[in-house]
């Protein structure tokens, strides 16, 4: 009987992790069956839990994630219940809550049953399992962007994401995921495998032309190096100068994509601070005060938020945003920062620029 329910715990949990690689894999692709991988790993994992609630929670490293994950699910899905009503205009943002919210409450099961304390020696066979779909979904993620920029000639890489903003973020967290697991690998050449995703991933996310992700993606990665060399009390020298090599190659390689880009900033901020929102810095950071002056910090409903947008947007006009200019960037943008329900001000510090 012990051997028989070992045997389906371990088949349990193979399918759950094979679940999350492949909802991983299929990102880049399609976001979509993505989305439906993650909720059936979550599912299975919830099932898994009540069968198994004392052995999965006992001396669980990971019961604050899963707390913090099911208060951010249960929050989301409370607000949307209680707000949302029937032939709302804004049928569609009120569902980025109620998808966050159950996507939080999939990822919390799924971090519970996975990482349960009895697990330990089949960690270490998902933790290279991981670092392998993880890289693979880097060179997804490099080839699909290469093949749009190049072969589609389109400016902004946008991935399977509606909008290049996004899948700038998308490539981001798995490529500081599969450096992490690199890091903590015991692999002979992990200096040369981290150098290589590393260079992968920046090139992927500057024909994103995602500013943001392109200055903190060099960042991250160094930080990660300067941490393990901390833990590991040895200097990686040879890993610094690759890293620095490869951003130095990844720069000069898309080197006009990212001058436009940085001229385009300076152009935003300038347009700025003359009062003129008709720009994608001037829109966020336009974002930032509606966020400030508007916000409720028990919740609010997506149309009292936009009945007090309208009200800023009388009170305090600005070019591209007065009563005449209702398709401005500012009133755009408005309208986007209501995907945000719940704390806006902070919420808006993590909006892209």
């Amino acid at each position: 009987m012990s051997f028989c329910w070992k045997e389906i715990n371990s088949g349990v949990k193979s399918l759950i992790l094979i679940l999350c690689m492949l909802s991983l894999m299929t990102l880049s692709l399609w976001d979509d069956v993505a989305t439906k991988f993650l909720h059936a790993a979550g599912i299975i994992s919830a099932l898994y839990f009540l069968a198994t609630p004392k052995k999965t929670i006992t001396n669980n490293p990971t019961l604050l994630i899963f707390i913090s994950l099911c208060l951010l699910g249960i929050v989301n899905i409370i607000w949307y219940s209680h707000y949302k009503v029937s032939g709302s205009v804004y049928t569609n943002a009120y569902r980025g809550p109620m998808e966050t919210g159950k996507i939080a409450l999939c990822s919390a099961f799924i971090f519970l049953v996975l990482f349960a304390k009895d697990e330990m020696r089949t960690q270490i066979k998902f933790g290279k399992l991981i670092l392998f779909a993880s890289l693979a979904t880097q060179l997804l993620f490099f080839s699909h962007a290469m093949w749009q920029h190049f072969y589609l000639n389109v400016d902004r890489v946008a991935l399977s994401a509606s909008h290049a903003t996004t899948a700038g973020y998308i490539i981001l967290f798995p490529s500081l995921l599969a450096s992490i697991l690199i890091l903590k690998s015991d692999f002979r050449h992990k200096t040369t495998l981290y150098t290589i995703n590393f260079m992968l991933s920046l090139c992927a996310v500057i024909v994103t032309e995602t500013r943001a992700a392109i200055l903190v993606f060099p960042f991250f990665a160094l930080l990660l190096i300067v941490m393990d060399s901390y833990i590991n009390k040895r200097i990686n020298y040879k890993l610094y100068c690759f890293i620095a090599i490869a951003l130095l190659a990844g720069v000069f390689s898309f080197k006009d994509t990212l001058l436009t880009r940085m001229n385009d900033l300076n152009r935003d901020l300038v347009n700025y601070s003359h009062d003129n929102t008709r720009t994608s810095v001037g829109a966020r950071l336009a974002m930032y005060e509606v966020g400030l002056k508007t916000y409720s910090p028990i919740g609010q409903s997506l149309e009292k938020r936009a009945e007090k947008i309208h009200e800023l947007e009388e009170k305090e006009p600005r070019e591209g945003a007065n009563k005449r200019g209702n398709s401005s960037r500012l009133t755009q943008s408005f309208h986007f920062f209501m995907f945000e329900p719940i704390f806006s001000p902070v919420n808006a510090l993590n909006q892209p620029i």
